[in-house]
């Protein structure tokens, strides 16, 4: 789960990257902290806006499916800052 101390800044240093899964009926937002390579991942596979991640809900432990629908980029470097899904 994210914590307030999850700032942009803070997680470069810790090499993590803040996303959300978005809520839907089952569930609220759940603002999660990724690991770096996260974006990577979800971009190098085929279709990867189509494909299934599953993911554990850190509180109740239930496998949530969900799609990959926006990597936000820093436009100088290029490099992925934020994820959804």
């Amino acid at each position: 789960m994210r914590l307030p101390a999850d700032t942009l800044e803070n997680c470069v240093k810790e090499q993590t990257m803040p996303g959300v899964i978005k809520g839907r009926e089952e569930f609220a937002d759940v603002d999660l902290v990724w690991p770096w390579k996260t974006p990577y991942r979800v971009t190098k596979s085929e279709h990867a806006y189509v494909r299934p991640w599953y993911v554990i809900h850190p509180e109740t432990e239930e496998e949530i499916r969900v799609n990959c629908q926006n990597i936000d980029y820093h436009l100088k470097s290029q490099r992925p800052y934020y994820v959804e899904f």
